[in-house]
């Protein structure tokens, strides 16, 4: 059980390389942009969790697809409407997966106050095994869609 700390997106996408089950990955507060994380299966959880509450890790968007073994911890995901979104846009999904855990996880959108120029905040399909606990959905379209 190894403890990674990251800082940047590509230092991220560099300890999911080097992983395995049971790791925990933390990410310092800052911007992670969009996260991709496809085709990872691991033998026991590993997680990925923001360092601090008050300074969460934040990505603009994320998604898991073919993965195994997952947890997300106290992250930020979400991002400001831009003229290429819409109420269909999404801005995490969880696909074809199986044993993702989501906790505390705050979705959001705009932050306007006004959903309907902001998109989906999750979407998990075929996946088996998903859990969403103490997680918040504001300023979104529609908040899930599991």
């Amino acid at each position: 059980m190894t403890i990674i700390n990251v800082s940047n997106s590509a230092q991220f996408q560099a300890a999911l390389g080097r992983a395995v089950g049971g790791d925990t990955i933390v990410l310092a507060g800052g911007n992670y942009g969009s996260g991709w994380i496809s085709n990872k299966d691991f033998s026991a959880n590993v997680t990925i969790k923001s360092a601090s509450l008050n300074n969460r890790a934040h990505f603009d968007n994320l998604q898991v697809t073919g993965s195994s073994n997952l947890r997300f911890e106290g992250l930020d995901i979400g991002h400001s409407a831009t003229s290429h979104d819409s109420a269909s846009t999404i801005y995490a999904r969880v696909g074809a997966s199986d044993n993702i855990k989501m906790v505390g996880i705050t979705f959001h959108g705009s932050a306007d106050h006004n959903p309907r120029n902001d998109g989906m905040g999750l979407v998990v399909s075929g996946a088996d095994n998903f859990q969403l606990i103490g997680s918040s959905f504001r300023d979104l379209n529609r908040g899930a869609s599991i």
